[in-house]
């Protein structure tokens, strides 16, 4: 399977404000309410999360590959 065939199927399991809120920016951090989501439908999120610091996981970003796949569909680029 292609890069791209599996961002595409953790695309197709993600609920629909979820995924028009990651195409509303598909570069940014993922507010701390969809990390669940995102990772349950397959995705991986990075960044650093201090125990006793934070009272959320705001600050996580998706993969360069998966904010690539957004951004493509963000601008209606074809060919996914």
């Amino acid at each position: 399977m292609s890069h791209m065939g599996e961002e595409q199927l953790w695309w197709d399991k993600l609920s629909g404000r979820t995924r028009a809120t990651l195409l509303a920016d598909p570069r940014g951090k993922v507010p701390a309410e969809l990390v669940p989501e995102v990772v349950a439908a397959g995705g991986l999120v990075t960044g650093a999360y201090w125990v006793g610091v934070e009272r959320t996981v705001d600050g996580l970003e998706l993969p360069e590959s998966y904010r690539t796949f957004v951004e493509r569909l963000a601008l209606g680029i074809p060919g996914l």
